[in-house]
């Protein structure tokens, strides 16, 4: 996992609020560099649950879009 936690988030793609917890979880891109984007998901974008390196922010963009399917779908099975 990537954890570069010197970089500001660029963009924030979607936050959800846990229904048990009520935190919020954030996903973000952050830190564009000349090696890419990493997108983060956490309930701190400085201390990120999952990381990923991406090429491009239209990359991260749609994963970042993936991942909040997929929370979504876990949710729906609960």
């Amino acid at each position: 996992m990537t954890n570069s936690k010197t970089s500001e988030p660029v963009e924030v793609c979607w936050r959800v609020v846990e229904g048990s917890s009520g935190r919020i979880l954030t996903c973000a891109i952050c830190g564009a560099s000349a090696d890419g984007v990493e997108l983060r998901v956490g309930y701190v974008v400085d201390v990120p649950l999952h990381s990923q390196m991406m090429r491009d922010i239209d990359s991260a963009r749609v994963l970042a879009q993936d991942w909040l399917g997929t929370m979504r779908a876990a949710a729906e099975g609960n």
